[in-house]
Formats: C-alpha cells, sequence, structure tokens
C-alpha cells in the first residue's frame, strides 16, 4: 500500500481488523461468526485442474519470526505462480488464515491457497476438541485416560463446519491439516479423525466448490503415535484417502520414492478411485533439514529421486520454506534487492552463466547426506551414495500450468510486489524513498520460458534467439505507467541484422519479443491492450523509428486467425499504447487453443540505424473478452466515517481519523452510432433491443485498485483549484479491501494548506482492470469537514 505520509493506519498486521490467526479452538470459537470478505478475489476452476496428467508444486511458505511484509522497504516475496498449483500460507499458531492480499495474489494468478491448522506437542487436548466439539462452560474439554482408557467421546462435525466456513469467508481454498502431537486415545481418536477429515473435504466443497482442497501433512500415525513416516504405507495411508492429498515429511531416504510408488499401485483402484500419484507430495525443505541434498542450490538431488512428471514415479513436490533465498543472506553487508532476485530466479529458472564453486557439485562426485537428528520414525542410517550434476532449477523438473482466460480477466503491470516509487499514467506520484512491499499489488511478471533471466526474441523466419551474456531482463523501479515497476528488455543490435548469403548485413523488419502464453477459447473475440516505451541505454541517443505492435501467435496449430486494425495512441509522459481484438476461427467455440501474446517491434529501414542496445519498457498488458466491454464500473455512495476519539491517543494538530468507504457499480455503456436499437413491435419478437451480446464467460470489469488524492481548502475557493491539483496519498488493497481506506492521524495540511481550512476533498480514482485510469472529470470526491 503505497503512501505518500506516515499518517495512513495499514490494515494488516498489529493494525489490522481483521483477525489472521487464532490461538487455540476456543479463541477461533469467540470469533464465530466471523466477518465476510466480499471484495477478495476468489479461485476461479481453470485447464490445469483439469489436466490430470501433470505432478503438482506446492509451495509451503514459512518465515521466520513471522511474516514481515514490511510496507516502508523492499521485502520477499514470491513471484513463479505460473509453477505453483497451490501455496501454503504456514505459520505456528493453532489456526492461520491467508491476508486477503495474498489470497488476492494466488487467484490472479490461477494458484489456490489454503490456511493452516496446527496441532504442536502440548496440543493434546485441543486435537481431541477438534473432534469432539466445544463444551459449554468450559474452554476446553479434557478427555485424559486415568487407569483404563475413556471412552471415546461422540464425532462432532462442528469445527468441520468452522472451518469450512471460515475458508468461504476469507475467500481461500482449502486447509493445510498438520497434527504434531500424540492423540490421546490413540487407534479410536485415529479413526474418528479419518472420518472427521472427510466431513472436512464435503463441508469445504459445499460451501467453496469442487477445487476446495485439504492437505495431510505426515506426521502423526493412524496408531495415534507422532512418528513422520516420509513415505507412504500402512501407517499413514488413511491420511492420503480421507484428504485431498498427503504431503510427505522431508526426511526420507532415496529408496523411499521407489517404494511409495510400488506401494500405491498395489491398492485396490476402489480403494481410491479418486486418487493419482500425483497427490502424493514429497517434501522437500530448502533449508536441507535433513533433506537429501542438503536444500539450496543443491535441491536438484532431492527433485532427481522424486522425477516429477517422469512416466516411470511422477510424483508431486511440497517446497518448504522458499524464503531461504531472502533469510539466509539478509544480514550481509552490501545485500541488496537486485542481487536477492539475482539468486531468485537462479533458483526457481536457473542460472544464467555456469557457477563455480560449492553450489554447482562435480558431475562425476558422489554426495551422501545423513540424517543426524530424524524425527522418531524418520531413518536414521546413512543414505547410499548417488550421483548429480550441476544445479538445475525447480522449473526444470516441472510444466509450467496452463492459464486460461475463461473467466479471469488478464492484468499484469510486471510488478513483484515491491517498489521505490508509485506512478500513475506514467507519473510519479510518490517517492523515490526506501521502498514499499504490498503483496496485492504483485501481478505476473511474465512467462519464465521467454523472459527470465534473458528475454527469447522470435525473428521473422520463427527462429528464436536468446543470448544471456548481452540480453538480460530486469524490473525497472524508477520508470513505470502502472504502479511501481516496469518490465525492462535489453534489445542488442545483432538481434535486428541478418547475414546475407553475399555475406552483408541486412535489416530484420520485426523482432517479436514473447511475454506469456495463455489458453483462449475458439470463436471468442479478445481485446489485449499493451503500453510501452522504447529508449536507449545512453540517454543522450536518438531512439530508432520503431513501433510496437500486439502480437499473437497460436502455438497448437496455424489457426485461423482473425486480428483488427491495431489502434496506437502516444500517452503520457513518453509511453506508447497499442490495442487489437482477435478471434481464433478454427474448431468449436469449446476448443481451446495456446497462444503467445508478445511484442512486435517494427520499423527500421537499415541495420546501420540500430547499431546500440535498446531498452524497452513494457509497463501493461491487459486482455479481455471483449464482451464485457458492455459496461463500465463506477463508484457510488462514498461515506466518511470519523474515527471514535480515543483519549488515550488525541489527534495530533489538524489530522484526519476515520474510514473512507465506498461502492462500486456497473453503468452500461453508451450505444454508438452503427448499432441499432430494435423497436420492439410484438409480444412475441424475438430479437432483443440491444445490438450487443452477452455470455456468461465474460464477467463484467471491475476495478483492480484505487489511487487517493487530498486536497485542503476553504469551501469559499472551491472553484479556484482543479483536481489535478491534488496530492496522491494512498492507494487501497494492502488488507484485501479495494473499497476502502482508513486514516489514523492523517496531517491534511501537509497534503496543501491554506489559510482558513476547513475541510479536506478527498478524490478516489480508480485504475481498471483493462489499466484504464478514471479521468480527472469523472474522478468523484467527497468533502470532509475538519
Amino acid at each position: 500500500m503505497p503512501i505518500s505520509g506516515q499518517g495512513i493506519q495499514l490494515d494488516l498486521g498489529l493494525q489490522s481488523p481483521t483477525q489472521l490467526h487464532y490461538n487455540s479452538l476456543a479463541h477461533l470459537d469467540l470469533n464465530v461468526p466471523g466477518e465476510r470478505h466480499e471484495e477478495v478475489k476468489r479461485y476461479v476452476v481453470d485447464r490445469a485442474d483439469k489436466d490430470m496428467a501433470r505432478s503438482k508444486l506446492l509451495v509451503c511458505h514459512d518465515y521466520k519470526g513471522g511474516y514481515k511484509d514490511d510496507p516502508f522497504d523492499r521485502s520477499y516475496t514470491f513471484n513463479f505462480w505460473c509453477l505453483c498449483d497451490t501455496i501454503v500460507y504456514f505459520a505456528h499458531h493453532r489456526v492461520t488464515i491467508p491476508p486477503p492480499g495474498w489470497i488476492n495474489t494466488a487467484h490472479r494468478n490461477g494458484t489456490k491457497i489454503l490456511g493452516t491448522l496446527i496441532f504442536e506437542p502440548d496440543a493434546e487436548y485441543d486435537c481431541l476438541n477438534l473432534l469432539t466439539g466445544p463444551n459449554a462452560g468450559a474452554t476446553q474439554t479434557k478427555y485424559a485416560p486415568v487407569g483404563a482408557p475413556e471412552e471415546m467421546p461422540p464425532l462432532s462435525a462442528h469445527y468441520a463446519s468452522v472451518l469450512a466456513q471460515l475458508a468461504c469467508d476469507r475467500g481461500f481454498d482449502g486447509w493445510l491439516m498438520n497434527f504434531e502431537c500424540d492423540l490421546l486415545h490413540k487407534e479410536d481418536q485415529g479413526r474418528m479423525l479419518f472420518l472427521w477429515i472427510q466431513i472436512l473435504r464435503q463441508e469445504l466443497k459445499k460451501r467453496i466448490g469442487s477445487h476446495s482442497e485439504v492437505v495431510w501433512y505426515d506426521s502423526v500415525t493412524v496408531q495415534g503415535q507422532l512418528a513422520w513416516q516420509c513415505q507412504l504405507n500402512s501407517l499413514n495411508l488413511p491420511w492420503l484417502l480421507s484428504a485431498d492429498s498427503v504431503f510427505l515429511d522431508y526426511h526420507w531416504k532415496t529408496t523411499f520414492p521407489e517404494f511409495t510408488a510400488r506401494y500405491f499401485d498395489s491398492l485396490a483402484k476402489e480403494l481410491h478411485p479418486d486418487k493419482a500419484r500425483r497427490d502424493i507430495y514429497f517434501g522437500v525443505d530448502v533449508w536441507g533439514r535433513g533433506c537429501h541434498g542438503g536444500g539450496g542450490f543443491q535441491l536438484h538431488h532431492a527433485l532427481d529421486h522424486i522425477q516429477p512428471n517422469s512416466q516411470s514415479l511422477g510424483f508431486s513436490v511440497a517446497v518448504f520454506g522458499p524464503a531461504w533465498t531472502w533469510e539466509s543472506k539478509q544480514d550481509e553487508e552490501r545485500r541488496t534487492w537486485d542481487k536477492w532476485w539475482d539468486d531468485e530466479v537462479r533458483f526457481w529458472i536457473g542460472p544464467d552463466d555456469p557457477i563455480s564453486g560449492d553450489t554447482n557439485p562435480s558431475k562425476s562426485t558422489p554426495h551422501t547426506t545423513s540424517v543426524t537428528t530424524p524425527p522418531s520414525g524418520a531413518p536414521s542410517e546413512p543414505i547410499p551414495p548417488c550421483f548429480h550434476g550441476p544445479y538445475r532449477a525447480i522449473s526444470s523438473f516441472g510444466e509450467t500450468k496452463a492459464k486460461a482466460l475463461l473467466a479471469i480477466p488478464f492484468y499484469t503491470t510486471f510488478s513483484p510486489g515491491v517498489g521505490l516509487s508509485w506512478f500513475v499514467e506514467g507519473e510519479r506520484v510518490m517517492g523515490p524513498s526506501s521502498g514499499w512491499t504490498d503483496v496485492d499489488k504483485q501481478t505476473s511478471i511474465g512467462d519464465h520460458r521467454f523472459l527470465w533471466p534473458a528475454p527469447a526474441f522470435v525473428l521473422p523466419n520463427r527462429a528464436w534467439r536468446r543470448d544471456e551474456s548481452v540480453s538480460r531482463t530486469a524490473f525497472c523501479f524508477e520508470d513505470a505507467w502502472l504502479g511501481g515497476s516496469s518490465l525492462s528488455i535489453i534489445v542488442p543490435p545483432d538481434v535486428w541484422a541478418e547475414t546475407s548469403p553475399e555475406g552483408s548485413s541486412q535489416a530484420i523488419q520485426n523482432v517479436v519479443i514473447p511475454l506469456e502464453q495463455l489458453v483462449f477459447l475458439h470463436h471468442t473475440k479478445y481485446r489485449i491492450r499493451l503500453v510501452y516505451k522504447a529508449a536507449h541505454l545512453d540517454a543522450d541517443k536518438s531512439i530508432p523509428s520503431v513501433a510496437a505492435l500486439a502480437h499473437v501467435g497460436c502455438v497448437d496449430h496455424d489457426g485461423d486467425l482473425s486480428l483488427t486494425s491495431p489502434a496506437a495512441e502516444q500517452l503520457a509522459n513518453g509511453w506508447n499504447g497499442v490495442e487489437v481484438c482477435f478471434q481464433i476461427n478454427a474448431g468449436t467455440a469449446k476448443d481451446e487453443c495456446f497462444c503467445i501474446i508478445g511484442l512486435r517491434l517494427e520499423g527500421l529501414s537499415s541495420a546501420a540505424e540500430f547499431t546500440r542496445p535498446l531498452k524497452i519498457l513494457v509497463g501493461l498488458l491487459s486482455i479481455r473478452i471483449e464482451e464485457n466491454l458492455q459496461a463500465n464500473p463506477v463508484i457510488l455512495g462514498i461515506q466518511w466515517l470519523p474515527a471514535t476519539i480515543d483519549k488515550a491517543k488525541p489527534p495530533i494538530g489538524s489530522s484526519l481519523s476515520g474510514k473512507l468507504s465506498w461502492q462500486v457499480a456497473l453503468k452500461p455503456r453508451d450505444i454508438t452510432p452503427s448499432e441499432s436499437v430494435t423497436a420492439i413491435t410484438a409480444i412475441d419478437d424475438p430479437r432483443p433491443p440491444w445490438g450487443f451480446s452477452f455470455t456468461s464467460l465474460a464477467p463484467m470489469l471491475s476495478f483492480v485498485y484505487h489511487n487517493i488524492y487530498a486536497i485542503a481548502h476553504n469551501p469559499e475557493d472551491a472553484g479556484s483549484f482543479k483536481p489535478e491539483d491534488a496530492t496522491f496519498i494512498a492507494t487501497t488493497g494492502i488488507d484485501g479491501r479495494i473499497n476502502s481506506v482508513q486514516f489514523d492521524n492523517f496531517p491534511f495540511r501537509t497534503v496543501s494548506a491554506g489559510a482558513g481550512v476547513i475541510r479536506v476533498r478527498l478524490y478516489i480514482r480508480g485504475v481498471k482492470e483493462t489499466g484504464q485510469v478514471v479521468p480527472w472529470l469523472r474522478t468523484p470526491y467527497i468533502d470532509i469537514g475538519v
């Protein structure tokens, strides 16, 4: 949530009115029913969910000492959502709920996100209460066995219902279940837990949908003993059968994946009709705690044995602690965000150059890992030597999941969720500063297969060219169209030149820079909008006559593709925009096709014109189904609710404290002269009165976030200033709410001071999912008396 002053109350963390965790089930009961987050983006089932042949990747994110999304600095953010099917927001509270900003970003990128239910040592009684339900008049009901074991109380569905409704209300997709304590009633309690998990699954699917997920972490056995198995066997099989999937602990021997494959294949199919090997996640710890290979840049040692997406094994992978790339070096001197990003790209996508040292073990060197302090039940003998080559990134072991444009609008400013400044239509309205972090502002950073660590270029003969030594992809935090950054691509001169058979150099007339690969429906019209800027690396050099067009190319086939003439536009601050509509005409309306969306550079008259590297900044890519452009979002019902004066925290000078909120409605667009309006002539006239169509696959436009501006004034001088005179003060969204913002002692005189100030005018300037900013003349406002 970039802000221009320190007087904004951040709706996150300690200041959040939203409860993000509960330390006991009794604590949870005190907050039922909880609040419902209507503004949170919900998960939409797409093609990736239906690809049953592909292994899955689960990322279990844990950050030491709690999550550190510092709003006033650049912090760690996870960005390779295109590889991740499910992310777990993990913490050591009894119940942990993902923050709304995390949920929005995960769902915007087609990734499911789970909360955590955990019972650690000394939580045995609360673990029992999970199954028996709350007891009237007591915060905890204890059934401690004395002498002969007591009879197991009846099973209650109370907490299954509560947890399912909590996920539904907050907008996330299910739970990771981590039971790291013994069960007081041993096998009897294990059998009831088996049934309770099935109830939870049913409740989640009823409230959320078929995509909901319950993941069991391999810990307690069905006999009630805390004993990590690190493989699938008879002691943890019921957890796989009752849950959607199982996350095996990472202290496994290299022989365990093959044993698990044989054991799973030996099961009767009627025992697990809805399960496959891809529902078994083998855990790997990036910190290397008991993990084969030692984690870090030797994580491929473990992945070699899991063999995701292979016919021989094909298990899924659960990566625990991916913030290792940040945490392990965050206290080093001269450690910068850019150096971390280089490590992060190498870890997930791969090295751009061979790197020597102990992070790249030799192909001929055997590696042996011993589990020195294994948990109970884990293997303790040394792992046999095995051979592994140089580091291979996680992306080389899996397939990028398909991004389908069936219901979710595609919008990206290529933001990693951090920045140094804030830009609105190319204008810097805040900063530069020490930085900011806002996970809610994260968008796709582009398809890693084309952009990271270096861009790929497609030449007219469809040849691909990529040279990491002369061309790089990076984030530009000094110039952006919207938000905090743009995508910076260096185009080297030799990309434009080709050698003729006679040996002379001649210009290539167009070069394509692929940005995204997405799934489109046939016979559906899409609209693409791209915003870009071209510049020389040397600021004093003139820019060649290069124009950019939106590129669409079918991957599956050379389908019958129709495109409208591109509409180009010169935008503010040196930026350029281009829009194009396209449709795939082959096949039927139910068919799907992979298409590459990119930027096509054109316009050179000779290769000599382009002798220096060219920097292309890409500030926006948005794609919508054309039919949803029939209505535009507008803001209604702006309200200001003053905060109750806290005597222990009196107002600071002339300041604002309160909540600004509003509603979003839809206004039908004007009918153009080319569209006919049919007069209804009879009660049985089959023609609709309007000429445009409607489809349920095309959700109406909405806002991504809102920029808040303010200006202090005297009502008598209301006509002496323009909306453009207002000062940017904040954006919405860090708490997942895009239609409200909370102020706490905001010093309005620093906004625009003047004699006799008695009112502050707050403007709410929305940014649509097309990347268009509401014009100032249509920006609503409210005057607040102070």
